[in-house]
Parts: C-alpha cells; sequence; structure tokens
C-alpha cells in the first residue's frame, strides 16, 4: 500500500533548485568570466601598445642622434659642418636580431638659418589594425662655428702679430715654435685643437 508523506515531499522541494535558479546562476557566472575575460584581454593591448610606444621613442631619439653624429664627425674631419646630412631619409628599423620590425622611421632635415637646422623624426607602426605614429622635434646648432667674424688663425696672427713667422693649429700641450710664441681659440681650427703664433 503506498502512503504520501507530505512532510518528506516538503523537505525534497525546499532542498532542490528551480529551472530559473539555475539558469540565472549559470547567467551571473558566464557574465563574471566574460567580462573577466575583455578586462585581461584590454590590459595585454594597453601593455602592447605601450612597449610599441616606448620602442618609438627610441627610435625617434635614435634618429635625432644619428644627425648629432654626423655633424659632429664633420667637425672632427673638419669639413662643413652639414656635410653628408640628408635632407630627407626613409627606412624600416630592423632588430637587434636582424629580425625585421613593423616600424618605419622618416627623418626630415630643415635648415632655418646658416647655423641651425631643425631635425623631424616620424616614427610609423601598425598595431592590431591600427595606425600609430610618434613625432620628435630637435634644433642643431652650428656652435662650434668660427668665432670673431669667422677670423682665421693667419688673420688673427697678423693682426696682433704683425711680424709673426708661423701659424698653425695644434693641441694644447708643450711648446711648438723654436721662439716666442702666443695662442687663442679655435680661429677655424678643428675640434680640440688652438691657434699658435710664431713670433720673433
Amino acid at each position: 500500500m503506498f502512503y504520501f508523506n507530505s512532510q518528506n515531499f516538503k523537505k525534497t522541494k525546499e532542498k532542490s533548485f528551480t529551472l530559473l535558479e539555475v539558469l540565472m546562476a549559470v547567467f551571473i557566472l558566464t557574465t563574471a568570466v566574460g567580462a573577466s575575460y575583455v578586462l585581461f584581454q584590454k590590459v595585454f593591448i594597453a601593455s602592447s601598445l605601450t612597449q610599441s610606444k616606448l620602442i618609438a621613442y627610441y627610435l625617434a631619439q635614435e634618429g635625432i642622434e644619428n644627425i648629432r653624429n654626423i655633424r659632429d664627425s664633420n667637425w672632427l674631419n673638419d669639413v662643413s659642418w652639414t656635410n653628408e646630412i640628408p635632407g630627407q631619409e626613409t627606412e624600416y628599423v630592423d632588430f637587434l636580431d636582424g629580425s625585421s620590425s613593423n616600424f618605419e622611421r622618416v627623418v626630415s632635415i630643415s635648415l632655418i638659418d646658416e647655423d641651425t637646422i631643425e631635425v623631424k623624426v616620424n616614427v610609423k607602426w601598425n598595431e592590431k589594425g591600427r595606425d600609430y605614429n610618434i613625432e620628435a622635434v630637435n634644433h642643431l646648432y652650428n656652435w662650434y662655428s668660427e668665432e670673431e667674424g669667422e677670423i682665421t688663425c693667419e688673420e688673427w696672427c697678423a693682426v696682433n702679430y704683425p711680424t709673426y713667422t708661423e701659424a698653425l693649429c695644434t693641441f694644447p700641450g708643450p711648446l711648438v715654435c723654436a721662439e716666442n710664441q702666443a695662442n687663442d681659440g679655435q680661429l677655424n681650427c678643428s675640434l680640440d685643437q688652438i691657434c699658435v703664433c710664431c713670433y720673433p
């Protein structure tokens, strides 16, 4: 004979979940996991973009330093300070291991006046389907230009020591003249040299 125990049925009903409660729990769990995934994805993209911007800043600074090195080498070689400085140069930058990168560097030079040039470096790259670029601008000066209205060492000796026997550019050090000598600044001498005037 079958007996229906209403008390046991009531306890079972209280402990079980309804379909609506299960669906709500699945929805909340899915939303939480999805939000976490989106958050991690955005953090990863932002981190990657920050790294690329840092590389681009260094490449832009390197482009300016390359032009600065050309200028300084020109001084050391006693040639015009703008010798071999390009008007514009475009290059695709490779990594140190020789692998290619997606960075493109454009260096543009503008002459402001006879002793000033503007160096503009633009670094472009594409990341996640979007184009980015960073630009750096710097002015380089011919601060090592000739002094006193571009007076030369010989001209200085002729003015200050009319009976001079020799005018030469040399590095500071021991006496170079067999007779009296005087010296001044660079006066059209190359880098680190001074003008020496020998006179009786």
